[in-house]
């Protein structure tokens, strides 16, 4: 069970304190309660928030492709003469060029010149990595499609 404390009004799940308000499960975090659950749009500041956790994951991806264990992993070579240093300054680099964008796409945002991107949008708007081919997800092909019936057509 779900419950909105009557001292606090914050939302909880367990065992209800008395007095407190029992209420459907919160259908996700960017949800208050308002006599029933409301979407809160995310700040502007949630959302670039947001984008910069998608960068960062994208990073992370790029470096563990070549089995680097993360981003920072993978440039801590970049400091002294080993076989992968210039793999980690050529990504170190990479990351360089990918902040860059990231900054003017924001000045850009708050210069009022484009709107906010989605996560998804911002990562396709950084530059390629040379070694780096993103996974392609292909769709999903039922083996036996579904045809409308025609009412006229009597089914077998």
């Amino acid at each position: 069970m779900a419950y909105i404390s009557k001292t606090d009004g914050s939302y909880y799940e367990g065992d209800k304190q008395y007095g407190d308000i029992d209420v459907p499960k919160r259908p996700s975090p960017d949800h208050i309660w308002q006599d029933g659950w409301v979407l809160v749009p995310p700040t502007p500041e949630q959302r670039l928030k947001a984008i910069e956790q998608a960068i960062e994951k994208h990073m992370d991806e790029v470096a563990q492709s070549k089995r680097y264990d993360n981003r920072d992993s993978c440039r801590l070579y970049a400091g002294y003469v080993n076989p992968f240093q210039a793999e980690a300054i050529a990504f170190g680099q990479w990351v360089s060029d990918c902040w860059v964008a990231s900054n003017q796409a924001q000045a850009d945002i708050m210069n009022g010149l484009r709107t906010i991107p989605t996560p998804e949008e911002a990562v396709l708007e950084l530059p390629n990595h040379p070694w780096y081919v993103a996974p392609v997800v292909e769709p999903v092909v039922p083996t036996d499609p579904v045809v409308p019936a025609d009412p006229e057509v009597p089914l077998p």
